[in-house]
């Protein structure tokens, strides 16, 4: 009873409120105070019992770890819409550097496919970029809000690849948790299925009939799990010959093949390279608190007469540690790496660079595809027209085309 409480028998508030008992109790969690929860009784000398007070501190917990929950659930809200604003600002068509006409169509092709279902098929050799055009793809999607989910077909773990690609049940084996494949975590979204030709051939009907029927059991299981996702895919390799010697299924091809997009390689669209550099300069002197603002002309010319093996991803990497090492506000010759300057000056003048460290059978036959490329750009892709160029059979053309993974080109 309060009013008999030498510690509130005073206050005037109490006696104005005619408050006969309190029960106040705190919000904690941890070390931190959320609040606190007040109970009176007023106008009876009614007091709290032991009973009530446990039942009001069973709820205080609850209570307590249910305001955490929303918080954090409010920082993780506030921390993914500020991540997700910055992964649309990384994926728009200025970050992707592609002005020239190559490029450009890419991008027109991107555009007309995104806003569609459709399986789309992303070709082009390493570091082209072909990881950053599907998620540009997604980004300009219906399904922008839902997942990005990338599967590295190459890496998926030997023996694993069933569970990682569709999940597990639990208790499986031993000690064995159920758990979500990637194509459950994209449901609503897009995967991306990177460098499918890597794909085990055992594997690939499980992932042709999840993408053609959006359904399939998890390892272990016989429950049906229907998703609901866009596929894209993506490869290095000529998809064809691998369907030719056994290496890929054939209906597999024709499903993640609605669309085809091809990305050229960087020594195919040369004319991109200033503003490829200009953009790499300006992010990696950010980074490094630099103050390199440009390339000096003896230094583009290099650049310009190496063959970028490694593409876009080679030179990204190649602006970043001349940035580096740079000594003043431009990039000069001696900033270059010591492998390109080698590669540059051994190819001699007018000819593109090799590059450095590769084997006489892998120069020689970089050298052929160079010639081969150039003879069907001259003669309008026509093979025979090529072949006649090059002084070979027209089925001899036929097959290096296929071996080197030269798109088919008209007849």
């Amino acid at each position: 009873d309060l009013r008999e409480d030498p510690r509130f028998s005073e206050s005037k508030s109490i006696r104005t409120h005619n408050i006969m008992s309190v029960m106040c109790l705190p919000l904690t969690r941890g070390d931190s105070l959320l609040g606190l929860i007040y109970l009176d009784t007023r106008g009876t000398p009614t007091r709290f019992s032991a009973l009530e007070k446990s039942f009001v501190d069973a709820f205080a917990n609850q209570a307590a770890l249910a305001i955490e929950n929303a918080r954090l659930l409010g920082d993780l809200r506030s921390s993914f819409e500020d991540l997700r604003t910055r992964v649309r600002e990384k994926y728009t068509h200025k970050n992707i550097i592609g002005p020239g006409k190559r490029m450009q169509e890419v991008f027109h092709q991107a555009n007309k496919a995104a806003p569609t279902d459709t399986s789309i098929l992303l070709t082009g050799e390493n570091g082209t970029g072909k990881d950053m055009l599907a998620m540009l793809i997604h980004e300009l999607s219906p399904r922008r809000n839902g997942p990005f989910i990338t599967v590295n077909c190459g890496t998926l773990p030997k023996n694993l690849e069933e569970t990682q690609l569709f999940g597990i049940e639990k208790k499986v084996a031993t000690g064995v948790d159920a758990r979500f494949g990637f194509f459950e975590r994209a449901e609503g979204g897009t995967i991306f299925l990177n460098e499918i030709g890597d794909l085990p051939y055992a594997n690939q009907v499980r992932v042709l009939e999840a993408i053609d029927k959006k359904k399939f059991e998890r390892v272990g299981g016989n429950k049906v799990v229907r998703v609901d996702v866009r596929v894209i895919s993506a490869t290095n390799k000529d998809l064809k010959y691998l369907m030719e010697t056994g290496a890929f299924r054939e209906d597999l091809y024709y499903r993640i093949n609605h669309i085809q997009i091809h990305l050229p390689s960087l020594r195919d669209r040369t004319e991109d390279l200033p503003e490829l550099i200009a953009h790499f300069i300006r992010e990696y002197a950010a980074k490094n608190r630099k103050s390199v603002k440009g390339v000096s002309r003896e230094a583009m010319g290099i650049l310009k007469r190496y063959s970028w093996p490694g593409n876009v991803r080679e030179l990204e990497r190649c602006i970043e540690r001349t940035v580096v090492f740079a000594e003043s506000d431009e990039i000069r010759p001696e900033d270059i790496s010591e492998e390109i300057l080698q590669a540059v000056e051994a190819s001699g003048p007018g000819m593109r660079a090799r590059s450095p460290g590769q084997t006489l059978p892998v120069q020689v036959a970089a050298f052929e595809r160079l010639l081969i490329e150039e003879a069907m750009r001259e003669e309008g892709g026509v093979k025979s027209r090529a072949a006649r160029r090059l002084g070979i059979h027209e089925a001899t053309i036929r097959k290096k085309l296929r071996d080197y993974g030269i798109g088919k080109s008209p007849e």
